[in-house]
């Protein structure tokens, strides 16, 4: 599966809780994937968007782990637990549940980003606080994650 992420995606977030997912947006998204996604809490204060055929990648991943060990049973529940399957309307909008709104303090001007295989959604002024204080931090994560390689199915190493 090749996926090709990229861009900066400014939106606006209207009164009823929806972003309107921007073309460019759409079109670098993996085959099948256009108007599926799932939704859920992301690492730092801003929501986590997978596409659909991505996502099940994620979930092959996470399977192949222990289910029975504590801390990643702890990992799963946060990553997995306020998340949603959401779907785009006819309009192109992706509407996002009060408790991930909360959660992400999304206002009105949006912010879409890449990283890595999913897009984070920031609200605008969130994302540039955090861009400012991640500044100091950049030389140090570009060298502890050099050598991150994912495993897609069918490409598993012995």
């Amino acid at each position: 599966m090749d996926i090709s992420i990229t861009g900066e995606y400014p939106c606006k977030l209207d009164s009823k809780g929806r972003i309107k997912v921007p073309a460019d947006l759409k079109k670098n998204l993996p085959a099948g994937s256009q108007d599926r996604y799932m939704l859920t809490m992301g690492a730092n204060p801003c929501l986590a968007l997978y596409p659909s055929k991505v996502w099940e990648v994620v979930e092959w991943n996470l399977r192949k782990h222990n289910p029975f060990d504590p801390e990643f049973e702890g990992f799963v529940r946060q990553f997995k637990g306020g998340g949603r399957a959401v779907t785009l309307d006819t309009a192109d909008r992706l509407l996002i549940p009060k408790n991930l709104l909360e959660y992400a303090g999304l206002q009105k001007e949006i912010m879409i980003i890449p990283v890595n295989i999913n897009y984070e959604i920031w609200d605008a002024d969130r994302l540039r606080q955090f861009r400012q204080e991640e500044e100091a931090k950049r030389a140090d994560y570009r060298q502890k994650f050099q050598n991150i390689a994912w495993q897609w199915p069918g490409q598993e190493t012995s």
